[in-house]
């Protein structure tokens, strides 16, 4: 086979480049051949491939020898020739180039031989100043011969103060006795040891861990790695696991080390308290002792898997198993475990917990927490909770029992959505207080339902937190909207009860007054004949006075300070024989409907008081309907039940006779009808009504006992409703007065006990103008002189009730005593206790309303005095 030569020829003779090439051919050589005749060709050459021979004519015209070796040496190469050739001598050619071929492998080797043994000597330099053991080499009797590069922290002193030097100049005699010993022992054994030792360089103990070998006869390599590194961690693995020890056998919670095979490898003391179980007693036992039958199976298999495959079946972290007590009970564990391996094998340590209390605790807070899901769920004050931003996070029940929201739709809502505009800057208000510190008591909102209502709620929220941050705020809304009901129409009691009051008070003193204008008026007419012109001036003084006094009664009415004379009444009677004269009274344009409910239950009852309360509706209602409708009088048996009287105010649960009437007016808005029942409230216009009629029917409601509810929707209509209490007492013939009899005069003594002088005058001469004798007193004390002082008989004793100093009460019983037959007739302008109870008057007591005319005076009188000592 032939060998391949790379040849670049120089030279520029066409002719001899062909001779070269058949020469070179002839003599075995495949040829890679290329020819060049200038610099510029042969750099390009050079660049291109590596040669094995460069043949080149020593001179020519344009580039010689001389210039192509120099190009050699530019590009790197040898510059200078190994052997020359006379042209015409190609016999020498080929073995010259043999020769030349092997010396170039063989510099070529060398170059290769001397580039390593450079690049070996400065590895072992480089080792040698990066190796951190110290290399030392001692003669027989300890001196220092070599020390290798090394660092001065391992060394007593710099290197090239100890080389030379004996150990015993160097360390105290303890350490250089130590060095010694180890360097005999190894020329004696003629073989390396180890060991480890400890110096104290530079104040710090270093350790290191030694091996001592002969060298020769007469010296050893020591060489020394320093551990101390090793020795610290050894140490910290030794504290380390003391501490762990110290920490396994003090543990509440058991600590279990196994193996692959399940076998028990550890066990601390706390396996005992939790299993029952010695600790001697478990190890090398199976750990499947401790589990329930159930679990053994499970167990076993899912290790082997494991074992196996690598894969877990459960959580390793935490897993609650039942574990078995020595007893055989079974007790709730928390495990968790992990793996470690030596020396190729597995092994796994678990820590077991006995959860039994904290089960126990979790019942409880699970019945807890079930209690308080009962307790939310079925209140009746809406619980709630939303975030800071308002949007609603929980809600239970009774919010939809309340609002009219379901659970899902309330939790799609914000608080701007469900509190009222007008409560809405306060409910913020009061969150933001909250988050700022401050102490919020309750407080009430209105909140929107879902059809649209105002509920008015009373609202107490706490702030929710959440890593001390807070997140959100929990509330109770409790629906007060009743209850604020009852607020309103107990203040409007209280406030028409104070009004009643002052009403009552004025009507008193203009009773007083009226009783002596219109007392006046009628003796002067009665002395005037018809013809005298100051006639009608009086008789319209006197019918001033008359409607004055109307005005009174009614104010007296709804103060509840007239004095009622109560019968047992069919109610359905008395409507019945009214209906007539109200036909008339509401003219054509309206129907009148009565339905009265057969066998309706009885009442007690003032009888003209219940006439004027039906008046004073039926007129209302008239006034209500200009252009005519429907009304409408019902009677009925009611029973008001808890329920009720717990919605409305001072009403007490029983049997009642309701009166309603209704009308198909205008209506009444809410805001009028919470002043309705006022005294000379009215909405009608001026001269048509004196704002008296609804005050003066509610003032005989409450003072016969019963209550007045009225029910109004504007455009629809309004319904009174009263209640009047149901008496089982046997019904009374109410008759109405037919006229004044006809002899009023008299000649009996009459004693007047008055302390308004005016008032008492006017009584002194009607009485005198009907024939009786009278004596007058203007206070109690005078009337017992009187009494005591008068040697003929005193036949009636006619007293104000409100005197000053002893009322007209105990006046009158002193004098009965004094004086048995004297009869008792009581006059005032409102009724007082000392006479009536709760506007009633007492059985068998006589009495007169003020103001009152000469007529009616006259007729009282009369009317006592010939009355029976029994009746």
């Amino acid at each position: 086979m032939n060998r391949t030569l790379r040849v670049l020829n120089i030279e520029d003779s066409e002719p001899d480049v062909e001779l070269l090439r058949r020469h070179l051919s002839r003599s075995g050589y495949e040829l890679i051949f290329e020819r060049v005749e200038t610099p510029g060709a042969m750099k390009a050459a050079l660049q291109a491939q590596e040669w094995d021979v460069i043949l080149c004519d020593y001179s020519m015209p344009r580039f010689d020898a001389i210039k192509a070796l120099a190009v050699l040496k530019e590009e790197a190469m040898r510059a200078g020739a190994h052997d020359y050739l006379m042209k015409g001598n190609l016999v020498r050619l080929a073995p010259t180039i043999e020769r030349e071929l092997h010396e170039a492998e063989n510099r070529r080797a060398r170059r290769r031989a001397e580039k390593a043994l450079k690049a070996s000597e400065a590895e072992l330099r480089t080792l040698f100043v990066a190796m951190t053991d110290v290399i030392l080499v001692f003669d027989a009797v300890g001196h220092y011969i070599k020390i290798a590069p090394t660092d001065p922290a391992h060394l007593y002193k710099p290197r090239d103060d100890l080389i030379g030097k004996s150990l015993d100049q160097v360390f105290q005699k303890a350490e250089a006795d130590f060095f010694l010993d180890h360097i005999r022992r190894a020329l004696d054994e003629g073989q390396m040891h180890r060991i480890e030792y400890c110096l104290r360089i530079n104040e710090t103990d270093v350790w290191f861990d030694g091996s001592v070998s002969p060298l020769s006869k007469d010296s050893v390599l020591w060489i020394a790695r320093d551990i101390t590194e090793r020795k610290r961690a050894e140490e910290k693995l030794r504290e380390s696991e003391e501490r762990y020890r110290v920490v396994a056998e003090t543990a509440t919670d058991v600590i279990l080390t196994i193996d692959e095979d399940s076998t028990i490898l550890f066990a601390n003391r706390a396996v005992e308290r939790v299993f029952g179980y010695p600790t001697a007693e478990l190890l090398g036992k199976q750990i499947t002792m401790l589990m329930p039958e159930c679990l053994r199976q499970v167990h076993e298999t899912a290790i082997g898997s494991y074992v196996r495959t690598g894969r877990k079946h459960i959580n390793w972290e935490s897993v609650e198993l039942p574990g078995l007590h020595r007893t055989g009970r079974e007790i709730p564990i928390e495990l968790s475990f992990g793996e470690f391996k030596r020396n190729g094998r597995r092994f796994f340590t678990g820590i077991a917990r006995d959860i039994t209390e904290r089960k126990q605790a979790e019942h409880e807070l699970s019945k807890s927490q079930e209690r308080y899901r009962d307790i939310v769920e079925n209140a009746h004050d809406i619980i709630y909770s939303h975030d800071l931003q308002g949007n609603y996070t929980s809600m239970n029940n009774a919010s939809e029992q309340i609002t009219g929201y379901s659970r899902e739709e309330a939790l799609n809502m914000n608080i701007v959505q469900t509190v009222a505009p007008e409560s809405l800057e306060k409910a913020l208000e009061m969150i933001a207080r909250k988050l700022q510190g401050e102490e919020v008591t309750a407080y009430d909102l209105d909140i929107i339902a879902k059809d649209g209502r105002r509920v008015a709620v009373e609202v107490n929220t706490k702030l929710i937190f959440q890593d001390g941050a807070p997140v959100g705020v929990q509330g109770i809304a409790r629906d007060v909207t009743e209850r604020k009901h009852l607020e309103e129409q107990f203040r409007q009691s209280q406030k028409i009860e104070g009004i009643g009051q002052l009403a009552g008070g004025i009507a008193h003193d203009f009773n007083n007054l009226l009783t002596v204008i219109t007392g006046y008026s009628e003796l002067s007419m009665k002395r005037l004949r018809a013809e005298d012109p100051l006639l009608s001036y009086l008789q319209e003084i006197k019918k001033a006075g008359d409607r004055a006094a109307s005005l009174t009664r009614q104010l007296l009415a709804f103060s509840r300070k007239q004095v009622l004379q109560p019968k047992v009444l069919d109610l359905n009677s008395v409507v019945s024989e009214q209906e007539k004269m109200l036909r008339r009274l509401i003219g054509e344009d309206i129907e009148l409907h009565t339905i009265l409910e057969p066998n309706v239950g009885s009442i007690k009852a003032d009888p003209g008081q219940i006439e004027q309360i039906i008046m004073n509706l039926v007129v209302n209602a008239r006034d209500a309907m200009p252009q005519g409708g429907k009304l409408t009088i019902e009677t009925k048996n009611i029973v008001l039940d808890e329920e009720y009287a717990h919605r409305h105010v001072a009403v007490t649960p029983g049997r009642f006779v309701m009166l309603a009437v209704s009308d198909s007016g205008a209506g009444i808005d809410p805001q009028t009808q919470s002043r309705i029942f006022e005294p000379f409230f009215t909405t009608k216009g001026v001269g048509k009504g004196t704002g008296l009629g609804l005050s003066t029917v509610y003032g005989i409601v409450k003072q016969s006992g019963g209550n007045i509810w009225v029910y109004s929707e504007v455009d629809v209509g309004t319904t009174f409703k009263i209640y009047l209490p149901s008496t089982d007492e046997s019904l009374q013939v109410y008759k109405r007065e037919s006229g004044h009899e006809e002899f009023l005069r008299g000649t009996e003594t009459v004693l007047l006990a008055e302390d308004e002088e005016l008032v008492r005058k006017l009584a002194c001469k009607i009485l005198s103008a009907y024939g009786y004798q009278v004596l007058e007193a203007a206070e109690a004390d005078a009337a017992l002189l009187i009494c005591e002082s008068h040697s003929g008989p005193i036949h009636l004793l006619i007293t104000d009730v409100i005197m000053p100093g002893m009322s007209g009460r105990a006046l009158a019983s002193r004098l009965t005593e004094l004086r048995p037959d004297t009869k008792v007739l009581f006059m005032s302008g409102y009724t007082d206790d000392a006479i009536v109870h709760h506007g009633v008057l007492d059985e068998g007591t006589n009495f007169i309303q003020k103001p009152f005319s000469t007529d009616v005076l006259a007729i009282k009188v009369r009317e006592v005095l010939d009355a029976r000592s029994d009746e």
